[in-house]
């Protein structure tokens, strides 16, 4: 009797725990994906690629869209900043390079990332209120060493809604 009710709950303390979780606004999130880091690092030389267009494509043509990097790290990585090339190419195969330098610990060593249960995640926004055109594509490549990176899990880049109105 005394198992059934540990495993009851448990089920329930779960699903009350997964609820919380799942609080976050999903319906502005139009498109998310992550690329896994070796536990060595990131190479400078593995570039890696992203096609950020919206699940439903039908929504290119009239809405805009907040373009977002995201970057997990454990407490192992002690990099006070991840230098990076976001490189964009448009449907007319224009290519737009930019290098940032993308903070990740304060002056005192403190992640700047919102803290999960074992890693941090960091959200900077690379494009604000833009369209998505046709064919759009993104690549970021690290600017440092691999040792330099080691602790950073995963590298992504999700698509916000803007929530406005076209022709607002």
């Amino acid at each position: 009797m005394k198992n059934w009710f540990e495993r009851g709950f448990r089920c329930i303390l779960l699903a009350v725990i997964l609820s919380i979780a799942g609080c976050g606004r999903v319906d502005d999130l139009a498109y998310s994906e992550y690329v896994s880091i070796p536990g060595t690092g990131w190479d400078p030389s593995d570039i890696l690629g992203f096609s950020p267009l919206p699940s439903d494509s039908t929504l290119l043509s009239d809405k805009r869209y907040n373009l977002i990097l995201n970057i997990r790290y454990n407490p192992e990585c002690r990099a006070k900043e991840l230098p990076v090339v976001i490189s964009e190419e448009s449907e007319e195969g224009e290519i737009s390079s930019e290098t940032l330098s993308i903070p990740l610990h304060d002056d005192n060593g403190e992640s700047l990332g919102k803290k999960g249960l074992v890693l941090y995640e960091l959200s900077y926004t690379l494009r604000t209120d833009f369209r998505v055109p046709d064919g759009y594509w993104v690549e970021i490549a690290s600017m440092c060493p691999r040792e330099y990176t080691k602790g950073i899990t995963d590298i992504g880049l999700s698509l916000t809604n803007t929530n406005i109105e076209p022709g607002l």
